[in-house]
């Protein structure tokens, strides 16, 4: 497993009369974590050595569902309660990592052609950019990159951030012509 899908940090809440939820964010989801924590109200807690061991197992990573709102598992009371205590100990809560860590982005694939190299590597977290529907005949829309694992983006949609997180693939993203 590489660093960029290592547990990095966990997000968890409850809503009232609602089961608790929480799930472990990579180090490259740093923004979806972010945009996610946000949008739901999550309280985050950065994942320690004694945080892994402590929960180990009991939370898993988030996923993102097919109607792009993301997952997060429910979890038991115990989990929980063991979760709030250890936020309220954190030296640093939030659990957010440093600015520098989400640009850490993997090269595009060795066939793709050298053209295609050079501006898909210009592809980072916080870029706007223009992204095909699920639907290409529905065309194109801005979207923030808030992601990248290799050649997949997760972006949110910049003018409808309420219609969730979408993942595309780098073919399916398209620059915007720059503004002098």
């Amino acid at each position: 497993m590489g660093n960029q899908n290592k547990p990095a940090f966990i997000l968890f809440g409850k809503r009232p009369r609602k089961q608790a939820r929480a799930a472990w964010f990579a180090i490259g989801d740093v923004a979806v974590a972010r945009w996610v924590a946000q949008r739901y109200a999550l309280s985050g807690l950065k994942m320690t050595p004694k945080i892994h061991s402590e929960i180990g197992s009991a939370i898993t990573e988030w996923q993102l569902g097919d109607r792009g709102n993301p997952i997060i598992p429910a979890v038991g009371p115990s989990i929980y309660t063991r979760l709030l205590a250890l936020a309220e100990n954190a030296a640093a809560p939030g659990g957010f990592p440093g600015e520098a860590d989400q640009t850490d982005v993997s090269p595009p694939s060795a066939d793709q052609q050298q053209a295609a190299k050079l501006l898909w590597r210009e592809l980072i977290v916080g870029k706007l950019v223009l992204a095909q529907e699920d639907d290409p005949e529905d065309g194109w829309y801005e979207a923030i990159i808030l992601a990248r694992h290799g050649n997949t983006c997760t972006l949110c949609w910049r003018d409808h951030p309420g219609d969730g997180l979408v993942k595309r693939e780098l073919q399916q993203l398209a620059y915007l012509y720059p503004i002098a």
